[in-house]
């Protein structure tokens, strides 16, 4: 019981009046009516300091890949074909061998290797 009294003169006040907490705006007094407020100013600029001139860095272009040009067969017999690369392009069933060990075709007259 004395809680919930103590908790309603919280709420209302020690005088039991609701909304007592809320007080009324000032009015303004003649020489607070005649100030005006300044008008909007700029910031001050101030001087950055001296700008640290950072090396650039140097990235080298990446090198241009190398594409092979086209081989074409030339000068076949029954072993295998000359290359108009230089290359001899040796036999193996249907297929033809580079020295390198890679396996070609010869598709009307050009040497197709993977």
């Amino acid at each position: 019981m004395k809680a919930s009294v103590i908790a309603l003169v919280l709420l209302l006040g020690a005088d039991g009046s609701f909304g007592e907490d809320t007080v009324a705006p000032a009015q303004p007094t003649s020489a607070a009516a005649n100030i005006r407020p300044r008008p909007y100013q700029s910031p001050t600029t101030v001087p950055s300091a001296a700008r640290i001139e950072l090396p650039s860095v140097v990235v080298p272009a990446p090198p241009s890949p190398v594409v092979p040009q086209p081989a074409f067969s030339s000068n076949c017999d029954s072993t295998g074909c000359w290359g108009s690369d230089g290359k001899r392009y040796n036999a193996a069933a249907d297929m033809l061998v580079r020295p390198d060990g890679t396996m070609c075709r010869d598709i009307a007259g050009v040497m197709q290797c993977p």
